[in-house]
């Protein structure tokens, strides 16, 4: 959908930001138990991933290898730390590690050591070709990486230029012809065909200067590596091909220009021509022959090519459309494989995932098979159709949470908004998944409690975000939703106040209310104007932009009036220098004594603090006093964005940040600000007595242990503070009578420390 466009002078955010804050967010432990499907996980907030790609490298220099994942969605790098024994399958999710690789990567990255120094090196993508950087890491410093080569040249016979890959595919990266240094593979570049067989690039280091430690020195051995061309109609081959350049094992003239081949290779539209294949070459069968197993678009399934003669000369004379033959890779629909060892046994085994960002498997995706056989002579047989994501909240691509107590129980639940669940008919099914919280004000657990709360995938709604509030005010909380269209969605709670919400769809409500694409609302009573209680709702979008609205109703249907598109002229591509893609906006406080903030993601990975806000001053935008790097350089402007959301969990009247991302995954962050250095301890048991409850008008106070009460904190079901009171004598009252009836939090700080309790009015 279309919006009128709103012709504005930007104010001009400060973007030299000043650290206020001590501390800071950092990952959160790994202690807060999340249980799915009777099972607690073990690394509940590890991030997820969409379309990984597996490499294998020692990280915290222990001598086992860890795991590094390259997302193609997003480019995202995540790091897994091997905490297993021999034969055990155990992995710790390690963000810090992904800072110390270089940024930005695109398409595929594989880790490869090709100097035999023990550490692998980083062979990655550019448009139509390769870049390489040399893994400089040692114990005393850490891991690091400097570039050895920006763009990788080969020898072609009659000129030189790009060593050719498509963006699309992934090449092998290995020794070919067992002569020590490490050769690269990759789909042939066609230029009136999509290309159908496959280059050898020769590494002339060992030749050339007699050691391994050299990517400068590529020729094109063969054009036709292999003997065999991929067919255009279906998942198949033609083996021992014996036209053109299949003809011979020997090197080509090639059959077209230097600058017809640039020409192509660096269109940036296509990066080459060919359709997509992903390689992996191994010995299937232990005849010390390189073997091929291959991924095509549009296929499911992977075929594997036998050698029947030798790895300098390989001809492939067998072909299998289906590997292993015992429950086959079967990923919808362009899958790839990688070749490692995930159980410490020294077996590498075999992993596959989809390699296409698009129409394709993105949740439980990831196969592990096992090498049950050895290292020399591989046996594999399937572990596992999720490998990791199984030990992680993930919820396809795009995922967005809420924090929120939907069963009323005044402990903080949250929702997680999805792009879709890929169904097998190609279709994405979309909605919100539930976790409960089942621990204590201070000591969160959450269980999975259903993966279409409220049955909200009927509604088709696309890239939904939603927001809570009582929006008619009847003293329970409802629910919109923003979506792909920049429409949004209303949904009546009809369970009634301290019951567990049931939602009714309002077909006629909010219509005609549109923002364009990607709409992100967040309800909130801050920047409220309205004298009888209405809610103000504020949006993020496509563009850079934050929207808001005033609701101006007097009756229970809302109707939300546009205040401005450009929420304190505030501009996100001024702010970060990078396109929103989709912004999220919550308004919050850090800390105890803090003023509400805009807090604001974007599209390049970033999380925003402003200064506090004003209602009263439209026309004056706040400044950025702080960012939060939080997804450790990765970037998107597909599945929207980087939802986050805000909530005191712990109970330390700090909120923590909720992050969703591209890959569908989460990771949480703990609030270490400190600004007015206090430090509170949260009792065990309660040290003051509160009654009645419920209540209508008064809440009665009273010390059990006469240490005085210095003050208490009444919060809604969205972590917000409603009331706040100093009392500073033994006994106390809160007047309550003005707050809509509703479950609450009540926090009482005493000088035995802070004591937390559900307190229901009514």
């Amino acid at each position: 959908m279309k919006k009128k466009l709103f012709i504005v002078c930007y104010f001009l955010v400060n973007t030299a930001f000043a650290q206020n804050f001590s501390g800071g967010f950092i990952p959160y432990p790994n202690t807060i138990p999340v249980n799915q499907n009777n099972k607690n996980i073990s690394m509940p907030f590890g991030g997820g991933f969409d379309v990984p790609q597996f490499s294998a490298c020692d990280l915290d220099f222990d001598g086992k290898k860890d795991i590094v994942i390259f997302d193609r969605e997003g480019g995202k790098i995540s790091c897994y730390l091997n905490k297993g024994m021999t034969g055990q399958i155990a992995y710790e999710y390690a963000p810090q590690y992904a800072a110390k690789f270089p940024k930005k990567f695109i398409d595929w990255m594989l880790l490869v050591d090709y100097n035999g120094d023990g550490k692998e090196d980083i062979f990655t993508a550019i448009p139509g070709g390769v870049k390489i950087y040399k893994n400089t890491s040692t114990a005393l410093n850490g891991i690091s990486f400097s570039l050895v080569n920006a763009d990788v040249q080969a020898d072609f016979g009659s000129f030189v230029t790009r060593l050719y890959s498509s963006p699309a595919d992934i090449p092998a990266i290995l020794d070919v012809d067992d002569d020590g240094d490490i050769d690269i593979l990759s789909m042939e570049l066609g230029i009136d065909t999509a290309g159908d067989g496959i280059y050898m690039y020769k590494n002339m280091s060992m030749e050339t200067y007699g050691v391994k430690d050299s990517v400068n020195n590529f020729i094109v051995y063969k054009r036709c590596w292999g003997r065999f061309r991929e067919s255009f109609q279906n998942c198949n081959v033609s083996l021992q091909y014996q036209s053109g350049p299949c003809a011979t094992g020997n090197r080509y003239l090639p059959e077209f220009t230097k600058s017809e081949f640039e020409n192509l290779v660096q269109d940036k539209s296509t990066g080459g021509k060919h359709s997509g294949s992903t390689l992996l070459v191994f010995d299937s069968n232990g005849d010390g022959k390189n073997d091929i197993l291959i991924g095509d678009i549009g296929c499911s399934n992977m075929y594997l090519l036998v050698n029947s003669e030798s790895n300098t000369n390989p001809i492939f004379s067998n072909f299998y459309r289906y590997y292993p033959t015992i429950d086959p890779i079967l990923v919808e629909n362009f899958p790839a494989a990688f070749y490692i060892d995930v159980n410490n046994d020294n077996k590498r085994d075999l992993i596959a995932a989809a390699n296409t960002t698009g129409n394709a498997d993105n949740f439980e995706n990831c196969k592990l098979y096992l090498n049950m056989g050895t290292d020399s002579v591989p046996d594999f047989v399937l572990n596992s159709n999720a490998f990791l994501e199984e030990e992680m909240i993930e919820v396809g691509e795009g995922s967005h949470p809420v924090f929120i107590d939907f069963d009323q129980n005044g402990l903080m639940d949250f929702v997680v908004s999805t792009t879709g669940y890929f169904q097998t008919n190609g279709t994405y099914k979309s909605g919100l998944t539930a976790y409960k919280n089942v621990g204590s004000l201070n000591s969160p657990a959450f269980e999975l409690v259903s993966r279409d709360q409220w049955s909200l995938s009927n509604f088709n709604i696309s890239n939904m975000v939603p927001t809570f509030g009582d929006v008619d005010l009847d003293g329970d909380i409802d629910m919109i939703t923003g979506a792909n269209d920049g429409t949004f969605y209303y949904f009546e709670n009809t369970a009634g106040a301290s019951n567990p919400f049931q939602f009714n769809f309002k077909s006629n409500y909010l219509t005609g209310l549109d923002i364009g694409n990607l709409s992100t609302p967040f309800l909130n009573t801050s920047l409220s104007m309205s004298p009888n209680s209405r809610l103000a709702m504020i949006s993020g979008e496509r563009f850079d932009n934050i929207n808001y609205w005033q609701d101006t109703s007097n009756t229970a249907e809302p109707k939300f009036k546009l205040i401005s598109d450009s929420l304190f002229k505030i501009n996100m591509r001024a702010v970060s220098g990078f396109p929103s893609g989709r912004t999220t906006a919550v308004i919050h406080k850090l800390f105890n004594s803090d003023q509400e903030r805009l807090v604001v993601s974007n599209a390049n990975g970033k999380v925003y603090i402003f200064n506090h806000i004003d209602k009263l001053m439209m026309s004056v935008g706040p400044a950025v006093i702080d960012s939060i790097n939080l997804m450790q350089g990765q970037y998107t402007l597909s599945n929207g964005g980087f939802g986050i959301t805000m909530a005191d969990i712990d109970g330390d009247n700090k909120p923590e940040l909720l992050a969703g991302n591209p890959q569908g995954g989460l990771v949480l962050f703990k609030n270490q600000i400190t600004p007015d250095g206090i430090k509170q301890t949260q009792l065990s048991q309660s040290t003051v007595k509160y009654y009645p409850n419920p209540t209508s008008h008064l809440l009665q106070l009273q010390s059990i242990t006469n240490n005085k009460i210095k003050a208490c904190t009444l919060m809604n079901q969205l972590g917000q503070s409603i009331i706040q009171q100093n009392i500073d004598a033994i006994a106390g009252e809160l007047n309550v009578s003005s707050i809509p009836n509703g479950v609450y939090i009540l926090k009482i700080t005493t000088a035995d420390g802070i004591q937390f309790e559900k307190i229901i009015k009514q």
